[in-house]
C-alpha cells in the first residue's frame, strides 16, 4: 500500500546524495555528507521538532489566543517532520490548520520510504505522512479535513506570499550552510508576510541571527533547547 502511494511521488529538482540516519531518540533524519549537515537534530529529530515548532509554536500561539485556525508557513519542508506532527497535534482539537512549506528540493521516494516518524502510529497518521509527500505541488491540497497543505518548489527569495501567517517556521540549513537564507531581507520578507500577532521559531539562537531578526522588525526571545541543544529562538512580530 505505503509503496503503492509513494510510487506518485513527483520530484522536480536535484540536491546533493542524502543519506538516511537513526537520530539518538530513535526517529530517522537525513544527512547530507557533502555539506556535513542533518535535516534534524542528532540527539533527537522528532523531539527537537516537538520542542521547538510545536511546543514553543504552535502550541505557544494555540493556547495564547485561543484562535480556532492557524496560518503556518514552513521555510524546508525537507522530511515533512514538521508538516505532520503539525497535523497529529492539531487532529482532534477543533483547530483548523492552513499551512503552506517550500521546498527547492524534495526528497525522493527511496528516503521517503526509510523514514521511520509513523512507525506504530495509525494507518490514518501514516496516510497522512505519505499524503504530505505525494500531493501536487502548487495546489492547496486537503490532508486532513482540518489541515489544508500547499507546497512550493521553490526557494524563498523566488517565494511570493499569498497570505500573511500566525506562525513561521524557520527550518533551514544552518547559516554557514546556507548564509543567503538567513539575511535581513529575509527576515524582513517574513516579518511582512505575517499577521500583528505573529511569531517565527527557529533552532538557530547564533547572535549574528538575532542581531539580524532585530534589525528586521522582530522583537527576539531566547528559549531553552532541546537535548543537545542550548537555546532556541522565538521571535515577535512588534506592532506596526
Amino acid at each position: 500500500m505505503v509503496s503503492k502511494v509513494l510510487n506518485s511521488l513527483r520530484v522536480t529538482k536535484k540536491h546533493q546524495p542524502r543519506e538516511v540516519i537513526l537520530s539518538e531518540d530513535g526517529s530517522t533524519t537525513l544527512y547530507i555528507p557533502s555539506l556535513q549537515e542533518h535535516y534534524h537534530s542528532i540527539h533527537g529529530a522528532i523531539q527537537e521538532s516537538v520542542h521547538i515548532y510545536l511546543n514553543n509554536g504552535l502550541q505557544y500561539l494555540y493556547e495564547k489566543n485561543h484562535f480556532k485556525k492557524i496560518s503556518i508557513f514552513e521555510v524546508g519542508l525537507g522530511t515533512g517532520l514538521n508538516c505532520w506532527l503539525t497535523a497529529e497535534w492539531a487532529r482532534g482539537k477543533n483547530l483548523s490548520i492552513d499551512y503552506q512549506a517550500i521546498e527547492p528540493y524534495p526528497i525522493d521516494v527511496q528516503e521517503v520510504s526509510q523514514l521511520n516518524f509513523t512507525q506504530d502510529k495509525s494507518e490514518d497518521s501514516q496516510r497522512t505522512f505519505n499524503h504530505i509527500h505525494t500531493a501536487d505541488w502548487e495546489k492547496e491540497v486537503e490532508l486532513e479535513p482540518y489541515f489544508i497543505l500547499k507546497k512550493c518548489n521553490k526557494k524563498i527569495v523566488e517565494w511570493k506570499p499569498d497570505r500573511a501567517f500566525d506562525l513561521v517556521y524557520f527550518d533551514a540549513f544552518a547559516p554557514d550552510v546556507q548564509p543567503d537564507l538567513w539575511t535581513q531581507p529575509i527576515f524582513e520578507k517574513l516579518y511582512h508576510s505575517t499577521v500583528k500577532t505573529g511569531i517565527l521559531l527557529t533552532y538557530c539562537a547564533k547572535g549574528a541571527v538575532k542581531r539580524t531578526l532585530l534589525h528586521s522588525g522582530w522583537q527576539v526571545e531566547r528559549l531553552p533547547g532541546p537535548p543537545g541543544k542550548r537555546e532556541i529562538t522565538r521571535a515577535f512580530k512588534l506592532d506596526e
